[in-house]
C-alpha cells in the first residue's frame, strides 16, 4: 500500500485497482502472521512458526493451488471434491502473493470474494485457537 501511495503521489495518478490488489497482498501477510503466531505459541518456538509459514507459503499453498487447477477436469469425482474442500479450507497465500497475476487471468464471478471469506474464517479460527493455547500454557 505504501508503494501505491508513493507512486500515486509522485505521478498524480491514483489507480483504485492497484489498491484493491494491494489490500489482498496485505491479507496474505495477515494469514501468514496468524499462522506464525499459532505455531510459535503451540510449540513455544518462534523458529518453528517461521519455518512453518515459509514452508506453507512456498510449498503447500502452491501445491494445493496447482492440484485444484489440475483436478478440475478429473473424472474421479471424489478426488476432485476432496481437493476442492482442502483448497477452500486452507488459506490462499500463493494466490494473494500473486494477486496482480490473478487480476490478469480473469477469475470467475465471486471467486475473489470466496477467497477473502475463506481466508478470514481461517484467520479467525487460528487466532481463536492461539488464544486458547495462550490461556492454557504458563508463560
Amino acid at each position: 500500500m505504501g508503494v501505491w501511495l508513493v507512486h500515486s503521489a509522485v505521478y498524480g495518478i491514483y489507480y483504485a485497482n492497484s489498491l484493491h490488489w494491494g489490500l489482498l497482498n496485505l491479507l496474505g501477510f495477515v494469514i501468514m502472521f496468524h499462522l506464525v503466531i499459532f505455531v510459535s505459541f503451540s510449540f513455544r518456538s518462534p523458529i518453528a512458526g517461521l519455518l512453518t509459514a515459509i514452508a506453507y507459503s512456498v510449498v503447500i499453498s502452491s501445491i494445493v493451488y496447482i492440484m485444484k487447477q489440475v483436478m478440475q477436469d478429473s473424472a474421479k469425482i471424489w478426488l476432485r471434491e476432496t481437493v476442492n474442500v482442502i483448497y477452500w479450507i486452507l488459506p490462499k497465500s500463493s494466490e494473494f502473493s500473486s494477486s496482480y497475476m490473478l487480476a490478469e487471468q480473469g477469475s470467475p464471478e465471486g471467486h475473489v470474494l470466496k477467497l477473502i471469506i475463506s481466508s478470514l474464517l481461517f484467520i479467525f479460527t487460528v487466532f481463536g485457537l492461539t488464544i486458547i493455547i495462550f490461556e492454557k500454557k504458563d508463560y
